[in-house]
């Protein structure tokens, strides 16, 4: 597993060496993001939206190199501690790459907890967040909408697929999921349209 690990950092350092040095390179992104999306109620409030960030082998040997003192493959509370304050002052500014919509309101992301960080059994780091909303249902339909993304394109993040959504504690309300793509807002030149993941959910 080190010498597999002192592999994937060698190639990493040598793409980003690559990357910072041919000037004629087409910008393209350097980091790659799987997310999953968890929409939790508390009786009948959207009380929070959990995020779940899953980086590529690469950054996520690169990032355990440095916090890992211990050479453990587990995070201690102060490595834990080092990695948010690593990641998370990197992306406050780009509201976390979550984009919020509340009834068609933009909402910006400015508070965010941070809950933990692993390594999974790919050797990929593993952030949790979570975004307090605390949306009270009401007789009317309630509408949410979040996408994940990074308008300067330096993250490739995955888009979530059904599978990867999920809704918890709703059972006191009625809800539906769906998946829509903006194509009014699109990012990076033009390039891309964010696709947003959206519930819609009321009292029974």
């Amino acid at each position: 597993m080190l010498n597999n690990r002192k592999l994937i950092l060698f190639i990493s350092f040598f793409v980003l060496f690559l990357t910072s040095t041919c000037r004629n390179i087409e910008a393209h992104p350097h980091i790659w993001i799987d997310t999953k999306i968890r929409f939790v109620f508390i009786h009948q409030s959207l009380s929070y939206i959990k995020l779940t960030y899953i980086f590529d082998e690469m950054y996520s040997v690169m990032i355990c190199d440095q916090v890992d003192i211990n050479n453990n493959d587990k995070f201690e509370s102060s490595e834990i501690a080092k990695i948010k304050e690593m990641i998370l002052k990197e992306i406050d500014g780009d509201n976390y790459f979550a984009h919020l919509k509340v009834n068609n309101n933009d909402i910006p992301v400015e508070n965010i907890e941070f809950l933990t960080a692993f390594m999974d059994k790919e050797e990929r780091l593993v952030l949790f967040l979570n975004i307090p909303c605390n949306i009270a249902a009401t007789e009317s339909n309630q509408t949410v909408a979040i996408s994940i993304y990074d308008e300067k394109y330096y993250c490739e993040i995955v888009d979530p697929i059904e599978e990867m959504v999920f809704i918890k504690g709703a059972n006191e309300i009625e809800c539906s999921l769906s998946f829509q793509e903006d194509t009014k807002n699109a990012y990076y030149y033009d390039q891309f349209n964010p696709i947003f993941t959206i519930i819609n959910f009321k009292k029974k």
